[in-house]
C-alpha cells in the first residue's frame, strides 16, 4: 500500500509485490491525546533560530551530516554573510535529540562528525531521549524548523513535528523511503515550501526560513498548523478506512476472478482425458466432470462474491 508521491508511476525502484496507490496519503495519523498545546516560535523569543531533528541516528549519515554542517555554516558569522543570498539571517542552531545522546561515547561521536565539516561545537545541543510522550513532544517548543534526513526520512517523527507546528524541510527522492516526508508535506498543504527538489534547493529553502525577515510569516504558520494538519487528509480517518475497503473489494474480486480462471483450466484439462482413463469414463464421463467442476467452482467463486 502507497501513494502516487511516495511511488510515483515511473518510479524506478523496484518491488516484489504490486503496489497499490491509495488516494492521497499511505497512512493516516492519530495524533497522541497527551500533546501539550503548541508554545511560540521559539527564535523569536530567544532571537536564535534552531533547527532541529528527532529522528534516529542510524538516519543521520555522512552525506546528512554535510548538509546539515553547510546549512549551519552558511549563517554562521564566518560564512560569508550572505547565507546564500539572505543577508538577514544570522546564526543558527542544530538540536538533535535521539537514543545514545545520554552516553559520552555517542556525544563525542556526533559531535566529531559536525567538527570534520567546520562546525563548532557550541552551536549543536544533543538531547537524549525524554521520558512520557508529553515530555517528548514539548521539546518541539525549543524548535523553529525540524529538518529531515534522506535517504531514510522520517514518518511517525515528522507527524509529531507537524502536531506540534513544526514544519519539517524534506529531501525528495528516487525511493520510497525518502519520499515519505515529501507525501506527507503534500497531506497537511506543505509541499511548496518545505520539500527541496535537491540538496541546493534543501539549503535555499532551510535559509529562506531561518532568515528573520520571515520568522512572522512562520510563526503564523505554526499557530495555525494543528488545525491545519487535524483538517487535512492525513487525519482524516473515515474517508482513509472507505478508501482502504475499496481495495480490499478489489483485491477480493481480484482473487475470485483467478479462482474461477483456474477452475475452469483444471475442467478444460479434465475434458480432455481419455476413453482410457483409470474411471473408465470415457470422454462422456470426462466431460461430465469437468461440467461437474466447473459448476462447483462457480458456485465457490458465487459463494464468497456473494457476501460482498
Amino acid at each position: 500500500l502507497t501513494d502516487a508521491v511516495s511511488d510515483p508511476p515511473d518510479t524506478e525502484q523496484t518491488y516484489v509485490e504490486t503496489l497499490e496507490r491509495l488516494p492521497g496519503c499511505f497512512l493516516c495519523y492519530t495524533p497522541s491525546t497527551d500533546a501539550p498545546e503548541v508554545a511560540p516560535l521559539p527564535c523569536q523569543v530567544t532571537g536564535v533560530f534552531t533547527f532541529g531533528t528527532f529522528n534516529a541516528l542510524a538516519k543521520i549519515t555522512g552525506e546528512v551530516v554535510a548538509l546539515w554542517a553547510a546549512l549551519l555554516k552558511a549563517s554562521s558569522p564566518s560564512g560569508g554573510g550572505d547565507n546564500g543570498g539572505n543577508a538577514g539571517a544570522m546564526a543558527t542552531r542544530l538540536l538533535v535529540k535521539a537514543k545514545g545522546m545520554d552516553d559520552e561515547v555517542g556525544k563525542r561521536r556526533v559531535m566529531a562528525l559536525f567538527r570534520a565539516h567546520g562546525v563548532d561545537e557550541s552551536r549543536i545541543d544533543l538531547v537524549p531521549l525524554i521520558k512520557g510522550t508529553r515530555g517528548h513532544l514539548g521539546l518541539y517548543g525549543q524548535v523553529d524548523v525540524a529538518l529531515d534526513p534522506f535517504p531514510y526520512a522520517g514518518t511517525t517523527t515528522t507527524c509529531e513535528a507537524l502536531w506540534m507546528g513544526v514544519p519539517t524541510i524534506t529531501l525528495e527522492g528516487r525511493n520510497h523511503a525518502q519520499n515519505v516526508g515529501k507525501t506527507l508535506n503534500e497531506a497537511v498543504g506543505l509541499g511548496s515550501g518545505f520539500v527541496g527538489r535537491d540538496e541546493a534547493h534543501y539549503l535555499q529553502l532551510a535559509a529562506h526560513w531561518s532568515d528573520p525577515r520571515h520568522w512572522r510569516e512562520l510563526a503564523r504558520l505554526r499557530a495555525g498548523l494543528r488545525q491545519q494538519v487535524e483538517a487535512s487528509v492525513l487525519c482524516q480517518r473515515q474517508p482513509f478506512v472507505a478508501n482502504l475497503e475499496k481495495v480490499y473489494r478489489k483485491w477480493w474480486r481480484k482473487y475470485c476472478s483467478d479462482q474461477m480462471a483456474r477452475a475452469n483450466g483444471h475442467a478444460k484439462d479434465r475434458s480432455h482425458f481419455s476413453d482410457e482413463d483409470e474411471d473408465g469414463g470415457g470422454e462422456e464421463g470426462a466431460s461430465n466432470s469437468g461440467q461437474s467442476a466447473s459448476a462447483e467452482a462457480e458456485g465457490h467463486s458465487s459463494d464468497n462474491s456473494s457476501q460482498f
